[in-house]
């Protein structure tokens, strides 16, 4: 089994997680303009107020995955959770109990800070992610979510 660490990323890391979110979304067939993203990400991740935290997937010195997550708030239960915004592994890193050791530690992330839960969402078609959610004891939600540009 390869050896791996989940770790925040690191400021000179950014070229290795612009191809990761690439591959992500081609991934789950979605559009992708880039724009800046990389810099605005930086800020987001590095400079306060922080908005983003991102965690990377290392394997034999290579970034082979991230996980990204926020905080929000549940008007319903009155109460924060932690959104896991992305979790994506390259193809050569799936299977080896990775997803499941990020799962464990955005668990304990929420544990430590009260968050009564974590939340996010995968498309209908991607059956691997929903198989593997569903073995970690997630449950699901039909809902569909919408996008207003403005």
């Amino acid at each position: 089994m390869k050896a791996y660490r989940i770790r925040a990323i690191r400021e000179n890391e950014m070229d290795a997680l612009m191809q990761l979110i690439i591959a992500h979304t081609a991934y789950e067939k979605a559009d992708y303009s880039e724009q800046d993203k990389k810099g605005i990400l930086y800020r987001a991740i590095f400079e306060k107020p922080y908005k983003l935290k991102c965690w990377v997937v290392e394997i034999d010195r290579n970034i082979s995955g991230f996980c990204s997550f926020t905080t929000d708030y549940s008007t319903w239960d009155a109460a924060h959770y932690l959104h896991m915004d992305c979790l994506y592994l390259n193809e050569d890193s799936r299977g080896l109990g990775i997803g499941t050791a990020i799962i464990e530690l955005l668990k304990q992330v929420a544990i430590d800070n009260n968050y009564y839960s974590i939340q996010w969402q995968t498309p209908v078609f991607n059956t691997n992610a929903i198989t593997f959610y569903h073995k970690i004891g997630a449950t699901s939600k039909k809902k569909m979510r919408f996008t207003l540009f403005v």
